[in-house]
């Protein structure tokens, strides 16, 4: 099943090349990784001392789909753009830093946000001076080492008690938000990291959950965090089950999880290191009398003990469609598990593939749009347009889509098309009268809306089924 996670070999300018399964990449970075800490933690123009640096990225323990090879940064004078494509997708690898201890920071959120950008100044003049490109945010630190990308971000204890109920154009997330970013992510990711060196087949097994994840075109409803937790589940719950000794066993126990855990009876606890204390084991006791209070995909562990890390993803409608397949899986062979499933598609949007940034991600690196300047980081027009039309016509469709190779975007209608309804103010968004004196949804200003919001990205809009 390791073919399974190579990328095929792709015609770029007329040439063809092969990316393998991506592990030699990841251990670049990781090598990359290991060095960028030793010279943070050895800067001394910022007023306080880096004492850790806590990787947060997937691919910094080996569960990234498709690890990115080297991008070429300040090589050439003229950006080399090639038939007005999209810049290649080049990822940010966040890490998170924590500093000594000191009680002399600000005690207003603008104070702390101007204190931690000036930080970020004073160590992307260090940076500059040892040669290392980076590039200031008011909320991080872009460093670009090695043809890879880091996001830095740093991490001060006080910041969010003063973020709580304190949300402007200045602080531009939630005290929760915040906390999901800098204290539980990396937290977990340091368990999840320790868990790969513990069990080798770890990894593997992360890599072929997402790549079945991606193939089945749930890339914008099943997050990578709730993959990687859920395989972790596999390799360390208690059950008649040993401990799986190869990726292939591991994967298929997954899906057969997936297939028969109730999410709506139950929370998945996840035991790390038997850090969750009794009173938290105690309060998911009564779950189903508390369900409300918690995700649809309720997610326990250490520091994650409200189940933060899924507050908004997946949903209880992507659960649904994550069980049907895991079952439908298990009932077919090996050869078809990765093949997407005969979903009739209501719409299907066509990308223009050169404009979604994923095109070229096996070109070698004398072909990358080289610049002076620094690279376009995170950039990702299909996942950009995807969202935006979950967020204005989630309500009525699903949008499904293979987020690693986006050709395509497949529209599937929650509601029959022409479903006829009474007026009501509160539901009169996006709605159209008709001869009964009812009102249905307005199927031709949505059509149009997909093709106005993805102009220069759609290339047509195919309409399958749905009765206009």
């Amino acid at each position: 099943m390791g073919t399974r996670l190579k990328l095929e070999s792709k015609e770029i300018v007329g040439r063809h090349y092969y990316q393998g399964d991506g592990e030699e990449h990841a251990q670049k970075i990781i090598k990359t990784f290991s060095e960028l800490s030793k010279i943070l933690r050895k800067c001394s123009k910022i007023p306080l001392t880096i004492t850790s640096v806590l990787g947060v990225s997937p691919v910094l323990r080996n569960t990234d789909l498709y690890p990115q090879s080297e991008y070429q940064v300040g090589r050439a004078k003229k950006q080399v753009v090639l038939n007005d494509a999209a810049p290649p997708f080049v990822k940010a690898h966040v890490i998170v830093c924590h500093f000594e201890l000191s009680g002399k920071w600000a005690e207003d959120v603008q104070g702390v946000l101007r204190l931690k950008t000036a930080f970020y100044l004073a160590l992307k003049e260090e940076l500059e001076s040892m040669h290392i490109t980076a590039k200031v945010n008011l909320n991080f630190l872009d460093i670009a080492r090695n043809g890879f990308v880091f996001r830095l971000k740093f991490l001060v204890p006080k910041e969010e008690k003063l973020r709580a109920g304190n949300i402007s154009f200045w602080v531009p997330c939630s005290s929760a938000e915040l906390k999901v970013q800098t204290v539980i992510l990396p937290y977990v990711s340091s368990h999840l990291t320790s868990l790969s060196l513990q069990h080798s087949a770890y990894p593997l097994t992360v890599r072929y959950l997402k790549h079945w994840v991606a193939n089945h075109c749930l890339s914008n409803y099943i997050s990578d965090i709730f993959c990687e937790l859920v395989v972790a589940h596999t390799f360390l719950s208690s059950t008649s089950h040993s401990t799986p000794q190869t990726a292939t066993a591991a994967f298929l126990r997954v899906l057969s999880f997936l297939s028969s855990f109730d999410w709506n009876l139950y929370p998945l606890l996840i035991n790390f290191n038997h850090e969750l204390n009794t009173d938290t084991l105690q309060l998911y006791e009564n779950f189903i009398n508390t369900r409300r209070s918690y995700p649809d995909a309720c997610i326990v562990c250490p520091q994650n003990e409200l189940s933060d890390l899924t507050q908004d993803s997946p949903t209880k409608s992507s659960l649904n469609i994550l069980t049907h397949l895991a079952e439908n899986s298990l009932s077919n062979s090996l050869d078809s598990i990765f093949k997407p499933s005969g979903t009739s598609y209501n719409v299907i949007i066509h990308l223009t593939r050169d404009k979604t940034g994923r095109f070229d991600t096996s070109k070698p690196q004398e072909d990358h749009a080289k610049s002076s300047h620094f690279p376009v980081v995170e950039y990702e027009p299909a996942r950009l347009y995807v969202e935006e039309l979950t967020r204005a016509y989630g309500y009525l469709c699903l949008f499904l889509y293979n987020r690693y190779s986006p050709s395509e975007v497949g529209v599937v209608m929650k509601r029959p098309a022409n479903n006829e309804m009474k007026f009501t103010v509160n539901g009169s968004m996006g709605k159209v009268r008709t001869q009964n004196e009812m009102v249905r949804d307005n199927l031709e200003a949505m059509l149009s809306d997909f093709d106005l919001m993805g102009k220069g990205l759609v290339q047509k809009i195919e309409v399958v089924n749905l009765e206009i």
